[in-house]
């Protein structure tokens, strides 16, 4: 891996480390476990959320808005 790439990966994982407990899992879901937006406000006992671009809180995603990839380091 390339010195940038590894600089970036650090940063990331230290963002990551510093987010609050609910943040994470939030986090954790959408990314490793590949759940929907829908099912994480479930999940997370969550209300009155507003859907990101790209999404709807019934789960239903636009491809060309989601991230491809993310490295989760926590």
């Amino acid at each position: 891996m390339s010195r940038p790439i590894r600089s970036k990966n650090h940063r990331l994982a230290k963002e990551l480390e510093d987010l609050p407990k609910r943040q994470k899992e939030a986090i954790y879901l959408r990314f490793a476990q590949e759940l929907t937006y829908g099912q994480i406000t479930e999940i997370m006992n969550l209300r009155n959320i507003k859907p990101c671009a790209g999404s709807d809180l019934q789960g239903t995603q636009n491809p060309a808005a989601e991230p491809k990839s993310i490295l989760l380091l926590f």
